[in-house]
């Protein structure tokens, strides 16, 4: 499977008129997912093409997790286009959440400066993100809430050790042999697996896209990805 094919296939979608009039209401949202999932999509094959030795597929996994959870994110906000205000409100809301939790770190910086004060300013202290809201700050609920509840359970959390370190994490990364740790040895994780997973996972999410924005003539396109897709899968005999 060769990701140009995708790629092409995004600057098609990039082009539609449907694709540039989104309501103006979560154009922000919808093009910061969007932007963040594609470069996610293409960092993760500029890993697999590399060609130094020392850059393994393993440097792709939390990547590939950032892919899942801005996948869920884009599919929230695709699958609510009835409700455009409510995403707008949602994402104002994480925003200043976020922005609480950033400031609650800095507060105690010596030699702040100028534009982290201004920041610290600017941040609502007792703010609270609302009930209604809290899915978005919580990736299982939010899989939950788009379908995707199985991609969580089985792609999504078994990534956690390459994201958050530990000192045993280092068993990811390779295999016992003789008594003794080598890396790059034996991987826990087919390497083709996780590239086959990362451009099923992108051709679902055109998928839902191409639906979302109703850009029927890249219908058959698609399908043909689709077909090649399921093929890559087929037991070889």
């Amino acid at each position: 499977m060769d990701e140009r094919v995708l790629k092409n296939l995004f600057k098609k979608i990039e082009q539609t008129e449907e694709f540039k009039t989104v309501n103006p209401l979560i154009t922000d949202v919808f093009y910061t997912l969007y932007m963040r999932y594609k470069r996610t999509f293409s960092a993760i094959f500029v890993i697999k093409n590399s060609s130094d030795k020392d850059v393994t597929y393993t440097e792709s996994l939390p990547l590939y997790r950032v892919l899942l959870e801005t996948l869920f994110h884009f599919s929230y906000v695709i699958s609510e286009l009835d409700s455009p205000e409510e995403i707008q409100k949602g994402y104002e809301a994480l925003t200043k959440n976020s922005h609480k939790r950033i400031a609650s770190k800095q507060r105690n910086l010596q030699n702040k400066g100028k534009i982290v004060n201004d920041f610290l300013s600017s941040v609502e202290e007792d703010f609270k993100l609302p009930k209604e809201y809290s899915f978005l700050d919580d990736p299982l609920k939010l899989a939950n809430k788009t379908g995707k509840i199985d991609v969580f359970r089985n792609q999504y959390t078994v990534l956690n050790s390459f994201v958050h370190f530990n000192p045993s994490t280092f068993i990811n990364y390779g295999e016992f042999e003789n008594g003794k740790f080598k890396y790059n040895l034996k991987p826990s994780f087919d390497e083709n697996t996780i590239y086959r997973q990362v451009f099923a996972l992108t051709v679902a999410m055109i998928i839902e896209l191409i639906s979302f924005l109703k850009v029927a003539e890249l219908d058959n396109e698609v399908e043909v990805i689709v077909k090649q897709v399921l093929k890559s899968y087929e037991p070889v005999n």
